[in-house]
């Protein structure tokens, strides 16, 4: 993932986590549906883009596997935005990662 391998600390690390997750949900959900990654609104819910359940628990698997850590069912939605789930998840990532920075 890329932006793990920035040296930030603390929020502007979470920021740049946050941008670099949006991205891949966005080009995920355009995957989906067959178009292309602008046409996907950050600020709407997923569920505007016809994703349903079994689509968003898929999503959650493979956020899973490519963020290295488990990602809730419930955070992966149909009613979040694409920017709100890029956000919980990149500050759970920075909480995950936090005791790591440290040593």
């Amino acid at each position: 993932m890329g932006a793990s391998t920035l040296h930030f600390h603390g929020e502007t690390w979470e920021l740049a986590e946050a941008i670099e997750i949006e991205k891949w949900i966005r080009r995920t959900i355009a995957s989906f549906l067959g178009v292309k990654p602008a046409v996907i609104d950050v600020g709407m819910p997923i569920s505007a883009y016809g994703v349903d359940s079994v689509e968003a628990a898929t999503l959650a698997g493979e956020l899973e596997w490519w963020l290295g850590h488990p990602v809730p069912s419930m955070l992966v939605s149909e009613r979040h935005s694409t920017r709100e789930i890029a956000l919980r998840l990149a500050q759970r990532s920075v909480e995950s990662v936090a005791p790591n920075l440290a040593s």
